[in-house]
């Protein structure tokens, strides 16, 4: 008899194959040995580590940071006329794709143009070899002008470096410093709230209060992840497909558990009742299962059509988002309206709690939504829009998600009912409230009238 889970799991193990077998690895170093018939090409795509990107940006050296070029022509045998080898900086990259002047018969519609003004520039012929110091901070490029587009097959090394021998781009130095200081925020977080779980929480906690724990641990195991691959990026100057794509899954991974999080506290789990309905339990799952596939064809897709997966992932998590928005308001509602029928007694105190709890999660849920924008807004006006800043974004970043998560947490926390209602209502040891005192004065008998 087949098991019904072997066909999702043979898909999730060929993905990861597939993953694995990546050709695709990010380095200030590459080793090439391609054949090329264009008229640009980047010999060095490096893309920065935290935050991922998808395409290729300058790598960032400091004053005396080295490129090194080594590169020989295997075909055409005599050699490659018209190509060469240009090191740019950011300023004039910018100025190249301003400029580019059109072509009427070209297939991309560009002239290739190898008359540009460069920080460093050598002829191609047989075979290229040159090492050259960065005069000053910068951003660089290193590319290939092939001016006839005629097919080249090319064979040798590139690389660039920062002082000290540095493999990381100077701009992603202080990422690492970032990363551990939020590691240690999640993992203390994490162990804080375990052990209220165990002792002070550990008559009233759920198993909603268990998924709040996974997303505090994930969020960390993700930020190890990311730590461990900065350093050994940092020694080793490559870092393969199968690691990046560990850390990516990981954190698609993450924020399925925190979009699950929410769902669960919107719909009332383990909150106002103890169980779902199959209706809602088959949502949730499905909203998590086809989130995790998109997230699984995203990291391992290469090309120009993986916008779409990302694209398909967004529109499934705004439909999650549309039935939080629903199920709070209309939990907020439904308290409010058995609040004012009620009586005084310790269900009501709950209840009070409970509808505090969901009005800030309504406002928080708000600014969930507008994060994004929110974290745009502050990237382009606030920081540099060179991005020699970007460890301040990723410390923002993560401190406000933080602030969301440990805000949920606390509004839903482990709770009995407010201490006003204990004292209003009377308990079973309360002797004096629970038995009324004899009168003084007993009553006379009736007596019949007359």
């Amino acid at each position: 008899m087949r098991r019904p889970g072997g066909p999702w799991l043979l898909q999730v193990v060929a993905l990861l194959l597939a993953l694995h077998q990546h050709s695709r690895v990010q380095a200030a170093k590459e080793i090439i040995d391609k054949e090329w018939d264009d008229g640009w090409r980047h010999l060095l795509e490096y893309r920065d580590l935290v935050p991922q990107e998808n395409s290729p940006t300058l790598f960032a050296l400091d004053k005396g940071g080295i490129i090194t070029c080594d590169l020989e022509v295997v075909e055409p045998a005599g050699g490659a006329n018209n190509t060469f080898v240009l090191v740019l900086t950011q300023n004039q990259w910018g100025s190249i794709l301003v400029g580019e002047l059109p072509s009427l018969t070209a297939v991309d519609k560009k002239v290739v143009n190898s008359n540009l003004y460069s920080y460093y520039r050598a002829p191609l012929g047989n075979r290229v070899r040159f090492q050259t110091l960065a005069s000053q901070r910068d951003r660089y490029l290193m590319v290939l002008v092939n001016g006839d587009k005629q097919p080249i097959h090319l064979k040798g090394t590139v690389q660039m470096m920062n002082p000290g021998g540095e493999h990381l781009s100077f701009d992603q130095v202080p990422m690492g410093p970032a990363l551990v200081a939020m590691l240690w925020l999640y993992l203390t977080s994490g162990v804080v709230f375990t052990l209220l779980l165990v002792t002070v929480w550990r008559a009233y906690r759920t198993n909603l209060h268990t998924v709040m724990l996974g997303v505090l641990l994930s969020r960390a195991l993700y930020l190890v992840l990311a730590w461990n691959n900065l350093l050994y990026y940092s020694t080793h100057g490559t870092l393969s497909a199968w690691q990046s794509g560990t850390c990516d899954i990981v954190f698609k991974l993450h924020e399925i558990v925190a979009l699950l999080m929410l769902l669960l506290v919107a719909l009332g789990w383990k909150v106002l009742r103890p169980s779902l309905t199959m209706t809602e339990v088959r949502f949730a799952a499905g909203i998590c299962v086809i989130s995790f596939y998109l997230g699984l064809f995203e990291v391992s897709c290469e090309g120009p059509t993986c916008g779409g997966y990302k694209l398909s992932r967004y529109i499934l998590h705004s439909l999650a988002f549309l039935c939080i928005i629903v199920a709070v308001n209309f939990n907020v509602t439904m308290l409010q309206s058995h609040i004012q029928e009620a009586t005084v007694g310790l269900q009501t105190g709950e209840m009070y709690l409970r509808q505090e709890g969901y009005k800030t999660y309504r406002w928080l849920f708000i600014f969930y939504i507008m994060k994004p924008t929110t974290l745009l807004f502050f990237k382009l006006v606030v920081l540099s829009l060179s991005g020699w800043d970007d460890y301040v974004y990723v410390l923002t970043q993560n401190l406000v998600d933080f602030f969301i998560y440990v805000v949920v947490i606390w509004s839903f926390r482990p709770a009995h009912s407010l201490r006003v209602f204990k004292d209003l209502i009377p308990t079973e040891g309360d002797n004096t409230a629970a038995t009324p005192a004899p009168p003084t004065n007993p009553p006379a008998a009736a007596t019949p009238a007359p």
